[in-house]
C-alpha cells in the first residue's frame, strides 16, 4: 500500500527546514511548566525522522510520544517570545500534527 504523498510532502519540507534551523539559544536549558524544551525538541525530531522515512509505519510508542509532546507544546507556546523561539516550536507543533495525521 502506497502512502499519501500529500501528507508527507509538507512534513518532509518542514523536517528539512527544521534540520537547517539551530535550536534557539535563548531557551537552551529552559523548562516551561515542567516541559524541558531541549527534550521536547529531541522527542519530536526522533519521531518525525521515523515518520518521514516510513509514514505508514509510525508505531504506537512514537504516536504516544508525539501526542504527549503536542499537548505539552500547547502549554509552552504561549510563553515563548515571538521570533526565533516561537517559529522553532510552532514548526515542531506542525510537524507533530502532520506526523500524527499520516496513517
Amino acid at each position: 500500500m502506497r502512502h499519501d504523498a500529500r501528507m508527507t510532502d509538507p512534513l518532509r519540507q518542514l523536517w528539512q527546514e527544521h534540520q537547517r534551523s539551530p535550536f534557539p539559544e535563548s531557551v537552551r536549558g529552559e523548562d516551561i511548566g515542567g516541559v524541558d524544551l531541549v527534550l521536547i525538541d529531541a522527542d519530536i525530531a526522533g519521531c518525525v525522522a521515523s515518520c518521514v522515512d516510513a509514514p505508514r509505519n509510525l508505531d504506537q510508542m512514537r504516536r504516544d510520544i508525539l501526542a504527549r509532546c503536542r499537548k505539552e507544546l500547547d502549554l509552552v507556546l504561549p510563553h515563548l517570545a515571538r521570533g526565533d523561539e516561537d517559529a522553532y516550536f510552532t514548526r515542531l507543533a506542525a510537524m507533530a500534527d502532520l506526523a500524527l495525521a499520516a496513517r
